[in-house]
């Protein structure tokens, strides 16, 4: 696995997108802890799948419709509008022998990637026009974009199907009852919005549309500023619009509302913080809990960072790490907590309390560009004590904090930056295999307020 640092952050490519939610990955059987035999992962837990979605979406793009891993990842299934042994070809050569086959599906990923993105861009459009789209992806089975609509009519379905092309989309109408619940959660918010919700902006270039994808962090306010939501420098650019919503392995959801746009931006100055901030309304709270049973807790306000201590984690891919479900574990002093601070001063390259960040060449090659180099200060650095997940990609922004008082008070302590990405994820949130890291290192709270003379929302 990787070991190279990586802003948690989320950015995917539009045209790729009804194959990557059409991934479906069967969990293969592992060996025990503690079994020194040598284990060759399985064809679909490489890197294999993605090398074939690669080359098929540069190079066959109008035939190319998605590919599926199946038979507890030993087996790739690669989906094209029609079969050619001249596409085939150079997709097969990435396989070994026998572990790829070729289907048909009825549309490409040219063909359903901008109704996509249109049918992002029209969320709020939608909702207003009493069309209550709960969510929706691609589907490489059905070769179309499912949509979630909740009591869809008659005539709500021919006027969709008459927006989009009736053979580019499936309406699957569902009751209150089949909406899912908690419908109000990290994925699905409203204002006033609380720390972890999922949160993302849409960017073009070169006549494609991104997906980009964060989390928020802890909410405040300033009479300068108004209402703001903290999150990281390296997840949006200034004066981008940023909505409520998250990749999951279904396709693209969320309540789709609109959060706010990005207004004070990171200088590149020395002693800067990865934090940036976003003109929306706070609530004083972060979702805890894991990833489908979040329940809001308030803020009681922000303390430091002590050599030693432990903290949690709090993203919106990967939900409330380093608890156990124990709020002592989360707390001040020598314990038994599960991810401890490290380093939270100490000036050495090259991840120390000043980090200067040019971005990894697979990200700048299948993603958009950045367009700045990031040195940002006030890093602290934690480790996992046990050597699981502390954070992932799309956890960037995210809420770190202590519990305090005897577990009964959660004090903010920081903003999720990055890490490193060496172990598998406990969710596997936006679709497919994740790496996330068991060393993070994260923007320290009581610098973040600071740098932009703010004050911390709390709640009761």
């Amino acid at each position: 696995m990787s070991t190279a640092w990586r802003r948690f952050g989320l950015h995917l490519c539009l045209a790729a997108l009804a194959a990557v939610l059409a991934v479906v990955a069967t969990p293969g059987t592992g060996t025990a802890m503690g079994d020194t035999r040598a284990v060759v992962d399985p064809v679909g837990a490489g890197p294999v799948p993605g090398q074939i979605e690669a080359l098929a979406l540069n190079d066959y793009s109008n035939t190319y419709g998605g590919l599926v891993v199946t038979d507890q990842e030993t087996h790739i299934d690669v989906y094209l509008t029609s079969l050619n042994a001249t596409v085939e070809a150079p997709l097969s050569a990435l396989a070994p022998s026998g572990e790829i086959s070729f289907l048909t599906t009825p549309n490409s990923v040219a063909t359903l990637g901008p109704i996509d993105s249109q049918i992002f861009s029209d969320w709020q459009a939608l909702q207003a026009a009493g069309i209550e789209l709960i969510g929706f992806g691609g589907d490489v089975y059905s070769g179309t974009i499912d949509l979630q609509v909740e009591n869809a009519t008659t005539a709500q379905v021919t006027m969709l199907d008459e927006r989009y092309g009736a053979s580019h989309i499936t309406v699957q109408s569902l009751t209150p009852s089949e909406v899912p619940s908690p419908y109000y959660d990290r994925t699905s918010d409203y204002s006033p919005w609380r720390g972890s919700d999922s949160i993302g902006s849409i960017r073009t270039y070169n006549g494609q549309q991104y997906l980009n994808g964060c989390s928020s962090g802890f909410s405040g306010h300033s009479n300068a500023t108004g209402d703001l939501l903290i999150t990281a420098t390296h997840c949006f650019y200034p004066a981008e619009s940023i909505y409520n919503y998250i990749q999951t392995a279904s396709g693209w959801q969320g309540s789709g509302l609109y959060v706010g746009s990005v207004g004070a931006f990171q200088s590149q100055a020395y002693g800067d913080t990865d934090t940036e901030l976003i003109g929306a309304s706070g609530a004083g709270q972060v979702w805890l809990g894991p990833i489908g049973g979040a329940y809001p807790y308030p803020v009681s306000g922000y303390t430091n960072n002590p050599m030693g201590d432990y903290v949690c984690t709090d993203g919106s891919y990967d939900g409330e790490l380093g608890s156990n479900n124990a709020p002592v574990y989360c707390g001040s002093g020598t314990g038994t907590g599960m991810i401890q601070i490290v380093q939270n001063g100490d000036n050495t390259p090259p991840l120390g309390w000043c980090q200067d960040q040019s971005y990894a060449a697979d990200e700048t090659t299948t993603n958009p560009p950045y367009e700045l180099p990031l040195h940002t200060c006030h890093l602290i650095e934690v480790q996992s004590t046990s050597g699981q997940a502390v954070a992932g990609p799309g956890d960037s922004g995210g809420p770190v904090f202590r519990f305090t008082n005897g577990g009964s008070t959660l004090e903010a302590v920081g903003v999720i930056s990055g890490g490193l990405l060496n172990v598998q994820c406990p969710y596997n949130t936006e679709g497919g295999r994740r790496e996330c890291g068991n060393e993070m290192w994260y923007s320290a709270i009581n610098s973040t307020l600071s740098q932009w003379g703010i004050a911390l929302d709390t709640s009761s």
